[in-house]
């Protein structure tokens, strides 16, 4: 489609019009590379990453089941970089003729709280569990410690301990012992790789290979053109037929009412975006990045006693927060859900979604789709119809406290099975 400058721009006005376009134009191209520069990776500087990380290896500062393949057999290979976004390292690596994606939070280990020196297996044991138990609803009983730290380290620790013991009195020996505490308690600075762990047994998320170091190895689930923003083809992203994008849409929402429902407490996924997702190649929907996914009790703490003037000033990312106005202070609730966001974010179409809504342009024999999915999106009712409450620009503020207003960071069941009873009859 072509826009001629004559529907931009007025004849009277042309010249001043054209410069303001082309200083806009100059604006959004200017904004566009600063975005892709702080996310864009390099090769050099992957390998250099990299290779620091066997450094350490053969230092004796980091272990892990898979080191050896990185940095003596060559057998974990690096294909690419997918982003640094926020400090991470993400690679696409091949690994036994298989493609899987070796990440960290962080680039280098001495980036992490590195731990004092512990004397005792237990002491390492007690130190995993305790930090499981405060990051994850882990029920009292559930695990025994030593079944905890088994689950969160997929190497043999008593076989560095061992090594020590027969290195005793020789300085000159690395500790094994601590190169194995080091990097245990890098993985477990990293929330996402606790969850992952811990389980391993859903299918919710992606499978864990091994460690070396800080780093964590998971199978490969791209989000691929449906879910992804970033694909060049915007019009092959429009044009994906409807069969192709509802069966996606409905795992979307089955795997969000298994976040609320499947665990002791609700697991609040609080970026919620489609490349944050997965598909694999039989079909199976997984979330892959889940740095932002936090469990109740601690989305309430992590929400609570901040300073406050508005509501938004209590969010955390996507998991919207409440203010109490009067006190200037934030409840530790939310007052969305994942349902919501995900209708809001990746379902329904709007200006700024990037891929123009998984659920757009639904077929003539669910009509009354899109109007669902944009309930769905908004929190009923809103919060600028409350008695207490006004809307200011994009911002609501409430005198009120969230007892008086039917907060629900849980979607009903009945709404999940409204949304999968419509896309179901779609597909028929």
């Amino acid at each position: 489609m072509q826009i001629s400058l004559g529907r931009l721009c007025p004849r009277r006005r042309r010249s001043r019009c054209c410069l303001s376009v082309a200083m806009l134009f100059v604006v959004v191209v200017i904004t566009i590379r600063i975005f892709i520069a702080s996310v864009e990776c390099s090769r050099e500087e992957s390998i250099r990453i990299l290779k620091q990380l066997c450094r350490e290896y053969y230092n004796g500062n980091v272990v892990g089941n898979l080191c050896s393949d990185l940095c003596d057999t060559y057998s974990l290979q690096f294909v690419g970089c997918i982003n640094y976004h926020g400090g991470k390292a993400v690679f696409r690596m091949k690994w036994k003729e298989e493609t899987v994606i070796l990440k960290a939070k962080k680039q280098y280990i001495n980036d992490y709280n590195l731990p004092i020196y512990i004397e005792t297996l237990s002491d390492i044991v007690k130190m995993v569990a305790d930090s499981v138990n405060f990051n994850l609803p882990v029920k009292p009983g559930t695990f025994t410690d030593k079944e905890l730290f088994t689950k969160l380290w997929k190497d043999d620790f008593e076989k560095y301990i061992v090594h020590d013991e027969l290195a005793a009195g020789n300085s000159k020996t690395i500790s094994w012992k601590r190169a194995a505490c080091n990097s245990l308690w890098s993985l477990l600075q990293q929330d996402e790789y606790q969850l992952i762990a811990l389980y391993q047994n859903y299918s919710y998320f992606p499978q864990l290979y091994g460690t070396c170091g800080h780093f964590y190895a998971l199978n490969n689930m791209p989000p691929g053109d449906l879910l992804s923003p970033f694909t060049a083809n915007i019009v092959k992203i429009w044009n994906q037929p409807w069969k192709s994008r509802a069966p996606v849409a409905l795992k979307l929402i089955n795997l969000m009412q298994n976040f609320d429902e499947t665990f002791s407490q609700v697991l609040h996924m609080c970026d919620m975006k489609g490349e944050n997702f997965g598909i694999s190649e039989d079909g199976t929907v997984r979330a892959i990045d889940v740095d932002m996914a936090i469990f109740e009790n601690r989305l309430e703490s992590d929400l609570s006693y901040s300073n406050c003037t508005k509501h938004d000033d209590c969010s955390f990312f996507d998991c919207h927060g409440w203010c109490d106005v009067a006190a200037k202070r934030c409840f530790g609730i939310r007052t969305n859900n994942n349902l919501q966001i995900l209708c809001e974010k990746i379902l329904q179409s709007h200006g700024s979604n990037a891929f123009t809504g998984l659920l757009h342009s639904p077929p003539s024999s669910v009509p009354e789709l899109t109007s669902i999915i944009s309930e769905c999106a908004v929190p009923s009712p809103p919060m600028s119809l409350l008695p207490g409450c006004t809307k200011a620009g994009k911002s609501v503020r409430c005198l009120i406290t969230p007892d008086k207003y039917p907060i629900r960071h849980r979607a009903e069941k009945k709404y999940y099975d409204i949304l999968r009873a419509l896309i179901v009859k779609s597909l028929k």
